[in-house]
Parts: structure tokens; sequence; C-alpha cells
């Protein structure tokens, strides 16, 4: 528990298993040159900015992608297009074979 509302706080609330492979996961993030490290502006490189929510803004489940390189999706067009493409569900790219 926790002070804060809706706030958990435990060291056994996560299985280790999914500890470690988040950890192995994230490091591939962190270990990168320091020119693409993304510092959060005003945290003297305290805050460091793994994925910059901004910029990948990809909900899974719900976010659509428009699997067509032939379709051009631009600022005069873009309005045309909501709601188009299909659903993406990385779940289901991951646990799928991949392809040869």
């Amino acid at each position: 528990m926790s002070s804060v509302d809706d706030v958990w706080q435990s060291d056994e609330l996560i299985p280790i298993d999914i500890k470690e492979s988040l950890i192995a996961r994230v490091s591939r993030l962190e270990n990168v040159l320091e020119s693409e490290k993304d510092w959060y502006p005003g945290t003297n490189k305290q805050v460091l900015d793994l994925i910059h929510p901004s910029l990948f803004c990809l909900v899974n489940q719900v976010t659509r992608i428009i699997n067509d390189k032939e379709r051009i999706v631009n600022v005069d067009n873009a309005l045309e297009h909501i709601g188009d493409g299909q659903i993406l569900d990385i779940n289901e790219e991951i646990s799928s074979p991949k392809r040869k």
C-alpha cells in the first residue's frame, strides 16, 4: 500500500520473471549513445525519456494502421481517413509464428 490513492508499492507485486524480462528489455533503450538520449528538460540529466509518449503514441488494440504503401495520408486529406485502417494488436503479432 501507499500513502497516495490508487498507487501500490510492493516488492512482490510483480512476478520475478516479468520483472527480469522488463529490466532486460529496457536496458536496450538505456544503452544508447549519449547523443541519442532524450533527457527531460530542466532535470539536470536525472530524468531520461526512454520512449517519448508524444513521439510514439501507439495504444494497443485502439490505434489503427493503414497498411497500404500506395495510399498517402497528409495534412490536406487526413480528416478524410479518420477511422480507416485496421486496429493494431501487438500481442497478436508477437504470438503469431514468424513468416519467412
